[in-house]
């Protein structure tokens, strides 16, 4: 298990917890495609938080996304590949 987060919680807030602290992993997995369409990857990203003027703002970090992206391209490659039979398939950098 990772650790944890926790963050007070106000009375004003409607939910199962209450008031109180709420607990949130620090990191967690989400399972979006690469491309529009194509297959989902899980990919493990961390939750990042901070106050500012007494707001609170939430967002998360995905962790090594590169490395889903090549794994997607290398797939998306090869389906091609498969697919062209007697013809080559270049890649290049513009």
């Amino acid at each position: 298990m990772s650790p944890s987060v926790g963050f007070p919680v106000p009375l004003a807030w409607r939910g199962s917890t209450g008031a109180g602290e709420m607990v949130i992993p620090d990191t967690f997995t989400i399972r979006i495609p690469v491309f529009v369409g194509g297959p989902l990857y899980d990919i493990e990203a961390r939750l990042r938080y901070r106050l500012h003027e007494g707001k609170l703002a939430i967002g998360y970090e995905l962790v090594r996304p590169v490395l889903v992206r090549l794994d997607a391209i290398q797939k998306v490659t090869a389906e091609i590949r498969a697919g062209l039979g007697d013809f080559s398939l270049f890649i290049g950098k513009r």
